[in-house]
C-alpha cells in the first residue's frame, strides 16, 4: 500500500514538473492565442468529462462486492462512450452555435480532439478505479508518466510542423489521453469480459450504490470541476485568446508545486482520520502547521520573485503573465491547507458540507472574476480573483478544523500562533519588497518558514511518550 501511494506521488510529481520545465519550449514554439485555445480545450473537457460519465466509476472502489464493482465499470464505459457520440454531434453540426460564445471559436480544427479525448479520459478514469481497487497502484502510476510524458512530447513535435501549430497543444493532449487508456487497458483486459456480462438489472443497482455517496455525485463533481474551470469559462467570453493563454500558463506555474505537494496528503488523510488508529489532536497541528509554513512560503516567493523569476525561466516578453503569477500566488497557496483540511469532512461523514463550500467557492471565484472584469482589467480581475480564493479557503480550513470534535483548545492555539508569527513575517517581507530590496525578501521568507517548520517538527515531537503515542 505505501510503496503504490510512494509511486502515485512520484508520477504525480513528475507530471507537474515536467510540465513546468517544457514551458520554456513551448513558449517559442506556440503563440498565447495558442495557449488560450489549450485552455478553453479543457475548460469544455472537464465539466463534459463529468457530465459523459456521469461519475460511475467513482462507485468501482466503493462496492462492497466485486459483481457491483464490475458493474459500475459496466455504467462508465456505457455512459462514456454515449457522452463521446454526443460530443461528436457538438464539435460538428451543433459547433456554429457554440462558437458564437466569445473566445470558443479559437478552437478551430482542435474541437474534433474533444469527443476522442473525452472518450479516452472517461475509460482512462473507469480501468484507474479498478486498477485501485485490486492495489495495482504501480500500474496507474506507469501510465501517468507515460501520458505526460507523450503530451509534451507530442506537442514539440507539432509545435514544430507548420500546420499543426494552431492545435499541437491541443492534438498533445489527445495523445497523451489515449496512451493512457491504452496501458490501463492491456492491463485491466480480463474487466472487459466481466464488463460484457452485465445485465441491466445489475446497472441499476449500481446507479443506486452510487447515489449513496454524496461527494461522488454529477452535480458535486461538476462543483469541483467549476472551482478551477470556470474562470475559463467567463474569460471565453469577456477576454482574447492570447489573455487567456497567459492566465492559463500563469495558472500552470501556481498550481504545480500546490498540487505535488497537496493532493497526496488529500488522498491519504482521510484513512487516518477515522477508526481506532486515527491521528491525535497533536499530530493533526503538527500536520497543519507544516502545511501553513509551506504555503506562507510558496505565497511569499510567489508574490515576490514571480516578477523577476517567471520573465528569467520564460523569457523577457512574458511579463505580463509574470505579474498573473505574483498576483495568484498568495490567494492560491492557502489551497495547500484547504484541500487536506476537505480529508477532515470525509473522515467525519460530511459529504454535503464539503460540497457547500465547493459550491461557495466556484461562485465566489465566478463573481469576483466578473467584477474584476466589469470594473478594470484582466489584472485587476485577478488580484480580486486570488484575496476571494484566499479567503475562502481560509474558511474552509478553518471550518474543517471546527469540526474535529478531539482538536482541543491548546491545538487550536498551536495553529494561532503559527498564522500570527507568519502574518508579522508578511509585513516584514512586505515593507522590504515596497522599499526595493530585491532578493532579501524572498530569502527573508523562506529563512522565516524553514525556523517555524523546525519549531513545528520540535513541538510534534515534544508530544510523544515514552511508549511512542502522542498525546493532546
Amino acid at each position: 500500500m505505501l510503496r503504490g501511494a510512494l509511486a502515485l506521488i512520484a508520477a504525480t510529481g513528475w507530471a507537474q514538473l515536467i510540465a513546468v520545465l517544457s514551458l520554456p519550449i513551448l513558449l517559442r514554439l506556440y503563440s498565447d492565442s495558442d495557449f488560450g485555445s489549450a485552455a478553453i480545450f479543457g475548460g469544455l473537457l472537464t465539466p463534459l468529462g463529468v457530465l459523459a460519465t456521469g461519475q460511475f466509476h467513482l462507485a468501482i472502489a466503493t462496492s462492497a462486492e466485486r459483481r457491483d464493482a464490475v458493474a459500475a465499470a459496466a455504467l462508465s464505459v456505457l455512459t462514456t462512450c454515449v457522452g463521446s457520440l454526443a460530443c461528436l454531434v457538438l464539435v460538428g453540426p451543433g459547433w456554429e452555435y457554440v462558437e458564437r460564445w466569445g473566445s470558443l471559436g479559437a478552437l478551430g480544427g482542435g474541437r474534433w480532439a474533444l469527443p476522442v479525448s473525452l472518450l479516452a479520459v472517461g475509460l482512462a478514469s473507469a480501468l484507474q478505479q479498478w486498477t485501485y481497487r485490486d492495489g495495482r497502484y504501480r500500474q496507474d502510476a506507469t501510465a501517468r508518466v507515460t501520458d505526460s510524458t507523450a503530451t509534451v512530447l507530442a506537442r514539440a513535435a507539432f509545435g514544430s510542423v507548420e500546420v499543426f501549430r494552431a492545435t499541437g497543444l491541443i492534438l498533445g493532449s489527445a495523445v497523451g489521453f489515449v496512451l493512457r487508456a491504452l496501458l490501463l487497458a492491456l492491463a485491466s483486459r480480463s474487466l472487459f469480459g466481466a464488463v460484457a456480462a452485465v445485465r441491466p438489472g445489475e446497472l441499476r443497482r449500481a446507479a443506486r450504490v452510487h447515489r449513496r455517496y454524496p461527494a461522488y455525485t454529477m452535480g458535486a463533481q461538476l462543483l469541483d470541476a467549476a472551482v478551477w474551470t470556470a474562470p475559463i469559462w467567463l474569460l471565453a467570453g469577456a477576454a482574447r485568446p492570447d489573455e487567456i493563454g497567459q492566465y492559463w500558463v500563469a495558472n500552470t506555474l501556481v498550481l504545480a508545486p500546490l498540487t505535488l505537494l497537496g493532493a497526496p496528503l488529500q488522498q491519504m488523510l482521510p484513512s487516518r482520520l477515522a477508526g481506532p488508529s486515527r491521528m491525535s489532536g497533536v499530530e493533526i497541528a503538527g500536520v497543519f502547521k507544516l502545511l501553513l509554513t509551506a504555503a506562507f512560503a510558496l505565497a511569499l516567493s510567489g508574490a515576490v520573485g514571480g516578477v523577476s523569476l517567471v520573465p528569467f525561466l520564460l523569457g523577457d516578453g512574458w511579463r505580463p503573465g509574470a505579474e498573473y503569477v505574483s498576483v495568484l500566488f498568495p490567494g492560491y497557496a492557502l489551497w495547500l491547507v484547504a484541500g487536506p483540511a476537505r480529508a477532515l469532512y470525509w473522515a467525519g461523514r460530511r459529504q454535503r458540507t464539503d460540497i457547500a463550500f465547493q459550491m461557495g467557492l466556484s461562485l465566489s471565484r465566478i463573481a469576483a472574476l466578473a467584477v474584476g472584469l466589469a470594473w478594470g482589467d484582466l489584472h485587476d480581475a485577478l488580484v480580486l480573483l486570488s484575496v476571494t480564493t484566499g479567503v475562502v479557503l481560509a474558511v474552509q480550513a478553518s471550518h474543517a478544523l471546527m469540526s474535529v470534535p478531539w482538536f482541543g483548545r491548546g491545538n487550536w492555539q498551536s495553529v494561532g500562533g503559527t498564522a500570527g508569527c507568519f502574518l508579522i513575517l508578511a509585513a516584514i517581507v512586505a515593507g522590504l519588497s515596497l522599499a526595493g530590496a530585491g532578493w532579501a525578501p524572498i530569502a527573508l521568507a523562506f529563512a522565516g518558514s524553514g525556523l517555524l517548520m523546525l519549531s513545528s517538527v520540535r513541538a510534534l515531537l515534544r508530544q510523544r511518550r515514552p511508549g511512542g503515542e502522542l498525546h493532546a
